[in-house]
């Protein structure tokens, strides 16, 4: 039995869910933005996949080793509730290396596409920087751009969000 495609929400980590504080490579030091377990709860439950594609470059430039990324992973999962989040993918490579995987390209978007029959078109795409925005309209689907109070919005046209908010609060309103 085929099953329609269900719309996901997508999110960055660092700097969208989380504090960014550089290579985070204590556990224990990973905070949470007020509010994120509940808005990934909220999302569920109106029937989106949630999905995290994060950019972590600190592996491929050696500041951070796997298990202590693994670390941090796990504790960001639990932080935001057991089974909140369907699956976290990311890139390890430097940017240097001009990979498939990292935000903007959409190598990671497309496997989990697949994977779990995504409508795209139904589909949110929520970063708080300009390769987020790009990696979402790569694909079609409507993006928000979050700046946490900085005001830094993107300027060009391709890098152009849909949707602009300050904080993980403003979010709600603009998921249907």
């Amino acid at each position: 039995m085929k099953t329609d495609p269900a719309p996901a929400v997508f999110f960055d980590r660092d700097g969208t869910l989380n504090i960014d504080t550089g290579y985070i490579r204590d556990p224990e030091s990973l905070r949470l933005f007020d509010g994120v377990p509940e808005l990934i709860a909220r999302v569920r439950a109106r029937g989106y996949r949630v999905f995290v594609i994060s950019n972590q470059s600190g592996l491929g430039r050696g500041l951070i080793r796997p298990d202590e990324y693994r670390n941090v992973s796990r504790r960001f999962l639990e932080l935001c509730g057991e089974g909140s989040i369907d699956e976290v993918v990311y890139c390890p490579h430097d940017p240097s290396c001009e990979c498939e995987c990292r935000k903007p390209q959409g190598a990671l978007v497309d496997v989990l596409a697949e994977r779990f029959a995504i409508d795209m078109k139904r589909s949110f795409f929520i970063g708080d920087k300009l390769s987020d925005i790009a990696c979402g309209k790569r694909f079609a689907m409507r993006t928000i751009f979050i700046t946490h109070g900085t005001g830094v919005f993107p300027s060009s046209a391709e890098e152009t969000p849909d949707y602009q908010v300050k904080s993980i609060a403003e979010i709600d309103a603009l998921l249907p």
